[in-house]
Order: C-alpha cells, then structure tokens, then sequence
C-alpha cells in the first residue's frame, strides 16, 4: 500500500540524515543493540541529539475553561505554519512522514 511506501521511503531519507562516519545509522545500530540487549545510554543521547531542534515555546498557567466553548477545533500551535513546532522539526532536522508530541 502507499502508506507503507511512503514509511519506507521517510525512514530512508531519516537514515540518509542521520549516517555517522562509520557507515552505521544510530537507529540501525540501536536496534541492532536492542536485539542484543539494551542500547548504551551514550547511543541513546547521540539519538535524542540527533533530532534536537531550538524551539521558544511557553507554558498555560491558568485553566479559564475556553476551550469547553470556543468554534475552533485543535491545538494551538500545530497548525501548518512555519513558526510552529511540526514545521520546525521538519525543516531543522529531517522530512518525515510521522510527527508525535508527548
């Protein structure tokens, strides 16, 4: 199916980004290592820091209850523009097909 395709393809373009001197990818060679047990936590950081973007973003400090009544649907700072966070990940690390925030 297409979407499987167009996982491939991202995870290819990802490996691309991110192949270090020695020819190894730090996602393959993490889960090679996962296959062997738990991956070294200096692999782990090489890995967050790979992805680690500057992004100035702020924090709510007071629940008003807006979002109960407002007409606009979704979250605030997900749109498609170029200042957010969806668009800043992809334009300073990577072009990828999956984005998630925790």
């Amino acid at each position: 199916d297409n979407f499987g395709n167009d996982v491939n393809a991202g995870m290819e373009r990802l490996n691309a980004h991110m192949t270090n001197p020695i020819g190894r990818t730090p996602l393959k060679q993490t889960l090679e290592e996962e296959r062997e047990g738990s991956p070294e936590p200096e692999m782990m950081d090489l890995i967050h820091q790979s992805f680690a973007i500057r992004f100035l973003f702020g924090c709510q400090t007071s629940e008003t209850g807006l979002f109960v009544t407002q007409l606009e649907d979704g979250i605030m700072g997900m749109s498609a523009h170029k200042s957010t966070l969806p668009k800043q990940v992809t334009s300073q690390v990577c072009v990828c097909f999956v984005f998630y925030v925790c």
